[in-house]
């Protein structure tokens, strides 16, 4: 189980991470060495996560970060999250098309010591492109 990191806890330090001017709490929760599994953001540590947000803070200034649901199991913690904002700046080399659009995913965090080592996650990167008008439907 996770101790002294509560889901509480961790709930609020996510949703404070993605906003803006939270990054900083990133290193509360991410160890040095945090590896995330995903094509989308490929660097490590919470400085690759710091970027991977400010990525998308400047595509979308309004962003709201929410967890919908979270839940344990020993060493790991997953999370249904999910985000929207308007599209005002680039992202992923997709010029800013000033729609609002929401993107939603799951992640399974590993901890060790009360602190995220690696992640997996599963996003809709799909319907992010579709309501950006990327794709057609």
């Amino acid at each position: 189980m996770l101790e002294p990191l509560n889901l509480d806890t961790l709930r609020q330090r996510w949703e404070a991470s993605w906003k803006h001017g939270g990054l900083e709490t990133l290193n509360t929760f991410l160890a040095p060495g945090y590896t995330p599994h995903h094509p989308l953001n490929p660097v490590t540590g919470p400085d690759g996560m710091r970027h991977f947000i400010d990525c998308f803070q400047q595509a979308f200034p309004d962003l709201v970060f929410k967890i919908d649901d979270i839940i344990e199991s020993l060493d790991k913690v997953v999370v249904r999250w999910s985000m929207s904002g308007t599209h005002l700046g680039e992202l992923m080399g997709v010029p800013a098309s000033g729609r609002r659009a929401t993107l939603t995913g799951i992640s399974i965090y590993r901890f060790e010591e009360g602190m995220t080592v690696e992640s997996w996650d599963e996003i809709n990167i799909w319907s992010l492109l579709y309501q950006l008008d990327v794709m057609a439907g």
